[in-house]
């Protein structure tokens, strides 16, 4: 699916055009769209200049604009290739943006969700454990893995990015407000619900892992729910239908996804 086209607001493509590199006209595509904020991709006239946005509501509420302050103040501590780098934070009387580096690529939930073969889902797998490893390597949990929060670029390595929930060195995690959290519910672990009365660390994230692995094999998300508390008692105490009962898969990936959807910390790997 081609990335759609949209445009900028003033004020965001005003910062960027302090930036040399960018020639304007600039051409503008969604990449992600959540309630209250948009991923954009622009691109100078004759490709003179890219950059991911990150253009937050007018509308939106106050944690959404903190989630995105403590993105670009995070920046600066991940090294390495496994993050998109904010370049800088833009907060104006008129709006609030994140300027990110492109490596190019796209985003993991690009276009309509379809059942993937072993390999590539393995393959995914792989891009993306690697880039959280090395998050975890570096001290950062990142408490909001999902499709839309991970980039494959050009050079085919995974990226993340997101950040705003992330924390560092054992530090608390922020509170996830669940209504805020639509696309995040899907894939929050037991933890994150708030509802196991448990500690959150870096096994936080493997949970999430197990989501989207059962997604790209199946085809369609482990849990469905229409509610904010149907997600949570989703992935507090329900079950997810075998995987092997709705895709055929060797022998051994059953048993994997089911420890990485494990409902305590303790059953993970």
């Amino acid at each position: 699916m081609p990335d759609t086209p949209s445009s900028l607001p003033a004020f965001a493509a005003d910062a960027l055009a302090r930036l040399a590199a960018f020639q304007p006209p600039l051409h503008v595509f969604e990449l992600r769209r959540d309630p209250w904020t948009r991923l954009l991709r622009v691109r100078g006239d004759g490709g003179q200049g890219r950059a991911l946005v990150v253009v937050l509501d007018a509308a939106a509420p106050e944690s959404t604009s903190r989630r995105a302050r403590r993105a670009a103040a995070l920046s600066p501590r991940l090294s390495g290739t496994f993050a998109v780098p904010v370049r800088t934070l833009v907060d104006t009387d008129s709006g609030l943006c994140l300027l990110l580096d492109d490596p190019g690529g796209a985003l993991l939930d690009h276009g309509a969700r379809r059942q993937l073969s072993v390999g590539e889902a393995l393959q995914r797998l792989r891009g993306l454990t690697e880039a959280v490893a090395a998050s975890h390597a570096s001290g950062c949990v990142h408490h909001d893995l999902r499709p839309g929060n991970v980039l494959v670029g050009d050079d085919g390595h995974a990226r993340l990015l997101g950040f705003g929930r992330a924390t560092f060195d054992g530090e608390p995690s922020p509170p996830l407000v669940l209504t805020e959290a639509v696309h995040t519910l899907p894939y929050m672990s037991p933890e994150l619900t708030g509802r196991t009365n448990r500690p959150v660390d870096a096994r936080s994230d493997l949970y999430p892992l197990g989501v989207m692995l059962y997604e790209w094999l199946a085809g369609e998300l482990p849990f469905a729910a229409g509610r904010p508390m149907g997600w949570v008692h989703c992935h507090v105490a329900r079950r997810p239908v075998p995987l092997d009962e709705r895709a055929p898969v060797p022998a051994s990936i059953p048993a994997i996804v089911l420890k990485l959807l494990g409902k305590t910390a303790e059953d993970l790997y």
